[in-house]
């Protein structure tokens, strides 16, 4: 348990007294339960209503650049006024939020653990790969506090549209960034923020402790994923 809160304060000696055994149980239950809770507030907070109708017009100009008919057009507002209305019952958010938030979770440090791990065969850091799978979960410890700041946003502050808003550590908030009104792509560029710098931050610790590799090493190879990802998401 102490290690949840020295993972902060003292990442190093957290990686370094979990070198021969290492164990991602604990930060996975943190990380998945805080990240329900705040993603079940901002449901319920959430302007549904606002948010279809965004949805909804920014779908429809879509159809209508693609030179949709008017017909295709009704046909499709209708179809997505009937998913909405399933989508804004209470209910159905609260067990969405319960079902995607470890879904979500275990996909991504799931993948960055293969990362890890092909990268770690070609540099000589050939680690089990439940090893690498506890240095992605134990990086992403940060989204703990992330979900207390918009658990808190979202209780105190107005109902908003855009779930983003909730979000006061995105870099989207204070500055503009390219493509963040996009209806898909946006909303990945809106996941931009200081906790994805704490992670890279963690995560470069622990990899420099567990294969001796430098800092510079160890960042180059944890910071590739996201530089490659966002670069993508702003050029796109």
């Amino acid at each position: 348990m102490n290690d949840l809160i020295k993972i902060f304060t003292n990442p190093a000696s957290v990686f370094a007294g979990q070198s021969e055994d290492s164990s991602w149980l604990m930060p996975a239950l943190a990380i998945i339960l805080f990240g329900m809770l705040s993603a079940i507030v901002v449901a319920t907070r959430m302007d549904m209503g606002g948010a279809m109708d965004a949805g909804l017009e920014q779908s429809i100009e879509m159809l209508e650049s693609r030179g949709a008919t008017q017909e295709e057009i009704d046909s499709a507002r209708a179809q997505m006024e009937a998913a909405g209305a399933i989508a804004t019952n209470p209910l159905v958010q609260i067990g969405g939020q319960v079902i995607a938030v470890p879904i979500m979770f275990f996909l991504i440090v799931l993948v960055h653990a293969l990362y890890f791990k092909i990268v770690g065969k070609m540099v000589g850091a050939d680690l089990d790969y439940s090893d690498w799978l506890a240095l992605s979960v134990w990086g992403r410890m940060p989204w703990v506090v992330g979900s207390i700041v918009i658990l808190l946003a979202a209780l105190l502050m107005d109902a908003k549209a855009d779930p983003s808003g909730y979000n006061l550590l995105a870099f989207s908030t204070y500055i503009s960034l390219p493509n963040a009104d996009g209806m898909f792509v946006g909303q990945l560029v809106k996941t931009a923020d200081l906790l994805m710098l704490w992670s890279i931050a963690i995560m470069t610790i622990g990899y420099s402790v567990w294969t001796e590799k430098s800092m510079a090493t160890s960042l180059a190879i944890v910071a590739v994923p996201y530089v490659l990802i966002y670069a993508v998401l702003f050029a796109v």
